[in-house]
């Protein structure tokens, strides 16, 4: 019989493990790693003049985060040689997929009870300029 961890529903709003491990490693596929340029790169790409440039202004915006993951995969994707890396280390391979969004994900603050956990709900809104780029790093 296959083992599987579960998610305590309980804990969803404590702060704890969401997850109760049942023997098993949890192994971890993928890392999503979000860059952001400042506001104001985003307020000059949506309100550019022409589409000219604000396709420059995008461009400069997937260069900035090209060259961010390509430096992340530098330092970080490294594969251990041996049991638990007693061998040392090599470049491992890794790759990443990008996916761009133009505004941030509208949320409310939402509190459960006069004295209970505060946590954002999403609400069906259009959310605020916020350029912003998800890596699917693997």
């Amino acid at each position: 019989m296959a083992q599987s961890a579960t998610v305590k529903p309980s804990r969803l709003r404590s702060g704890e493990s969401v997850f109760q491990s049942r023997g098993l490693r949890v192994r971890v596929s993928a890392y999503d790693l979000t860059v952001a340029p400042h506001k104001s790169v985003t307020l000059a790409a949506e309100f550019a003049s022409t589409p000219t440039e604000a396709a420059l202004i995008w461009n400069a915006i997937d260069r900035a985060n090209d060259a961010t993951m390509r430096y992340v995969a530098r330092e970080i994707g490294w594969a251990r040689k041996g049991h638990g890396g007693e061998e040392g280390a090599e470049p491992g391979a890794v790759g990443w997929v990008s996916f761009r969004h133009h505004n941030a994900r509208p949320t409310l603050q939402v509190q459960d009870g006069p004295t209970g956990t505060t946590y954002l709900a999403d609400v069906p809104i259009p959310g605020d300029p916020h350029a912003h780029i998800h890596n699917g790093f693997f």
